[in-house]
């Protein structure tokens, strides 16, 4: 919940603030799902602010037979002042055994249904895009684990501007692992040229330059 002095511009520090960042896995519900936390996002943003945040969304499928069906996306939102969801990316590149099961198939014809039958795990997004948004210049979204695969982080028939990146590294802990993807982030940003926000609900947030300089930080657990 949020309490009654962070629930406007003013007092939330975001006044002036054009578009607003949250990282992966910034709330821990479905977010479009949820109409009060839509309701505090509307009361908090000025207008004309966006909000731009990872959350897991919900899409319903029916079939021939009339039996309703659901896919869970790990994605990226794109919310306006008054937090109608104005656009949304879908991860391509999920994590093996963590996001879903590979050789579910396989799996299940050895025998070890009891594993296959667990949840199903993530769907997988359509691929890669380059979102226009207002107030932005175009820009690739990424989650994650997204940013390290070297000549496959941009819609190269529609190249953007900078890349955006999201992402939880809260299980590293203080290891190598924050670092490391950092570091990765900063190799994208010299091989396409073009600079690199990343949101860390743990830290390491950064932008960073077309040469992979960082120009602003937030250290590890801030």
């Amino acid at each position: 919940t949020m309490s009654d002095e962070a629930t406007s511009p003013e007092t939330s520090g975001v006044r002036d603030v054009t578009h607003v960042i949250w990282p992966e896995t910034a709330v821990p519900f479905l977010l479009a799902e949820s109409p009060e936390a839509l309701a505090a996002i509307a009361a908090l943003l000025p207008d004309s602010t966006s909000l731009l945040t990872g959350a897991h969304r919900r899409e319903q499928h029916q079939d021939t037979s009339s039996n309703r069906t659901s896919t869970i996306y790990h994605s990226i939102l794109v919310l306006d002042d008054r937090a109608e969801i104005v656009a949304h990316y879908d991860k391509i590149r999920l994590v093996p055994f963590g996001e879903y099961l590979p050789y579910r198939d396989l799996l299940s014809l050895i025998g070890l249904r009891r594993l296959t039958e667990q949840r199903p795990g993530f769907g997988t997004g359509s691929g890669r895009r380059t979102f226009r948004i207002a107030g932005l210049p175009g820009f690739a979204p990424l989650i994650c684990y997204e940013i390290i695969f070297s000549g496959s982080v941009v819609d190269k028939t529609d190249r953007p501007d900078w890349i955006l990146n999201v992402t939880n590294d809260a299980w590293y802990g203080d290891s190598t692992g924050p670092r490391q993807h950092l570091r990765q982030s900063r190799l994208r940003a010299v091989e396409e040229g073009i600079a690199v926000v990343r949101a860390a609900n743990t830290g390491i947030s950064a932008t960073i330059d077309p040469y992979g300089r960082i120009v602003h930080f937030l250290p590890l657990n801030t």
